[in-house]
């Protein structure tokens, strides 16, 4: 064969001497360490490979369950959003309650700033890490303990108020005398048939003719008829500090003089004097100044 012909000198040193050896004999052990070595290494990828997929695998994992953990998380601060909100309703409902009797209340347990201020920042909720996300919570939580707690006790002064003023909370006007769209808050706007900005002395609940009016609270009818530009007119004195009128009514259901309750129907509502459609303007009169109706109504 070819490769008989030749042979490998191996020289010792610098002596000079040298030996002589067959090729295969070098080659067969160079070549079966260099497969030793391939083989070796490809193993090697081969085991990093796997617990490099495996590593994958766990990430993967990982990310599904902060994944769920996240949306959990978001699910639970819509909960507490929606708490904070009901929170908010009974504290909006306890100060009419207070206004109505006169019921120095005072907001001297709540945080600087009112509660639940650390969820209203900048960054929205839903891009918020784990950790901002989780403290946030834990705060508006504390917030809204001590809130709640400081409305259970203002409250139960409330009600105590209450029990003892029963008679003068029958002639408070409490309650939406039409059922109808808001459509107009008391204040200073443009006017829609002047076009001039002047004080709306009331507020305006939008209703189909002859939608009934009712009576927010017990009270006696002091006049019904036609007045200015309120067209047909009616105004229900309840007890000595409070009065309502009602403006743009269609018809009348009591007369002057009658005593009525709260929720009795008193009139109709309708689109007579200057008015742009049918709706009913309505007004609250306390020891002879304006206030916002909405400061009073409950329901």
């Amino acid at each position: 064969m070819l490769l008989t012909k030749y042979k490998l000198l191996v020289f010792r040193n610098h002596e000079g001497s040298c030996r002589s050896l067959p090729f295969w004999n070098g080659v067969i052990p160079a070549v079966a360490l260099l497969l030793l070595l391939l083989a070796g290494s490809a193993f090697y990828l081969w085991s990093i490979s796997r617990d490099y997929d495996s590593l994958l695998d766990k990430q993967a994992e990982y990310d599904l369950v902060i994944g769920r953990q996240h949306a959990e998380l978001l699910s639970r601060a819509a909960e507490v959003f929606s708490l904070v909100g009901k929170s908010r309703h009974i504290k909006a409902f306890n100060s009419k309650l207070s206004i109505m009797l006169s019921f120095d209340r005072t907001d001297a347990g709540l945080p600087r700033g009112g509660p639940y201020r650390r969820m209203d920042g900048v960054v929205p909720v839903a891009l918020m890490s784990e950790r901002q996300l989780g403290r946030s919570l834990h705060s508006m939580l504390d917030d809204m303990n001590t809130s709640l707690a400081l409305e259970e006790k203002i409250q139960q002064e409330i009600i105590a108020a209450m029990v003892i003023q029963s008679d003068q909370f029958a002639r408070i006007p409490s309650i939406w005398p039409v059922r109808g769209r808001f459509s107009s808050p008391f204040g200073y706007r443009i006017n829609p048939v002047t076009r001039r900005r002047q004080l709306h002395k009331g507020v305006d609940i939008t209703a189909r003719k002859g939608t009934p009016v009712r009576a927010p609270a017990d009270g006696v009818v002091v006049y019904a008829q036609r007045f200015s530009s309120y067209g047909l007119t009616m105004e229900i004195r309840h007890g000595g500090r409070f009065k309502t009128r009602y403006g743009h009514l269609s018809a009348f259901e009591a007369k002057v003089g009658q005593k009525v309750k709260r929720g009795q129907v008193v009139a109709r509502v309708g689109n007579t004097g200057r008015s742009t459609a049918s709706h009913l303007h309505y007004e609250v009169h306390m020891d002879g100044k304006l206030k916002d109706p909405m400061h009073y109504i409950l329901n």
